[in-house]
């Protein structure tokens, strides 16, 4: 005949369900924790990669270009513009950046010691420095950046940087000061005033990231009924 439980095997008996159901709540809220990281992780592993998806669709496809500079020139000018701007839908809400053309070298206006300096810092030959020299004295005119390639006898990949140095929409003999400092500019700061310029303020250089993935320029209006005047 089998001994009655005591009163203290009998508690013991109890409580063993109860600690295997806590234990299984423990569990099933650690998984559920997990789980919900990595959502997280992978919806913003999903925005990298829908970001940098359309990065470079805009940057390989030269009517999506085309259209999101049509999208930044109808940003209403600002009195202070802001260096970056969002676009509209379909584009995600994508940022792009700003750069004023009066803080670049015009290779039709300016003058020749600035355009020596970018000549410096696009690391060219003297020799190539000279025949640009002579072809400005024909009177002839730069109308587009790229044209810099031709005049050279040079392929981009020898100056990718000169999208953000140079410019052929500022009009002005000198240069701005930059808003952000630079190493690139920092010669700005020993130029005589004469050719320290204002910005023109409605003309800017639109570009995907500061001084990478040139897209074109667009002029400004505070109606938001600006133009396009350059694309890549």
């Amino acid at each position: 005949m089998m001994n009655p439980m005591t009163h203290e095997q009998s508690v013991q008996r109890n409580a063993r369900p109860r600690i295997r159901g806590f234990a299984l709540i423990v569990v099933l809220s650690g998984l559920a924790i997990i789980t919900a990281l990595f959502a997280i992780s992978s919806n913003r592993g999903l925005g990298i990669l829908a970001r940098s998806s359309t990065e470079s669709q805009i940057l390989t496809r030269a009517h999506v270009r085309h259209e999101v500079l049509f999208l930044a020139s109808k940003i209403v000018l600002e009195p202070t513009m802001p260096r970056v701007i969002t676009l509209p839908p379909p584009y995600a809400n994508m940022p792009v950046h700003l750069t004023d053309v009066g803080q670049l070298i015009d290779l039709n206006s300016s003058a020749p010691q600035l355009v020596d300096l970018l000549f410096e810092e696009l690391n060219l030959s003297p020799d190539q420095r000279q025949r640009f020299r002579q072809w400005r004295r024909t009177g002839s005119r730069v109308l587009r950046v790229t044209d810099l390639f031709r005049i050279l006898e040079i392929s981009p990949s020898d100056a990718p940087e000169i999208f953000h140095l140079a410019t052929v929409h500022s009009g002005r003999v000198g240069i701005s000061e930059p808003e952000i400092d630079d190493a690139i500019y920092n010669f700005t700061r020993r130029l005589p005033a004469a050719l320290q310029t204002p910005p023109t303020g409605n003309t800017f250089v639109v570009s995907l990231a500061r001084n990478s993935g040139y897209l074109g320029v667009v002029r400004l209006t505070s109606q938001g009924r600006g133009i396009v005047l350059e694309a890549e």
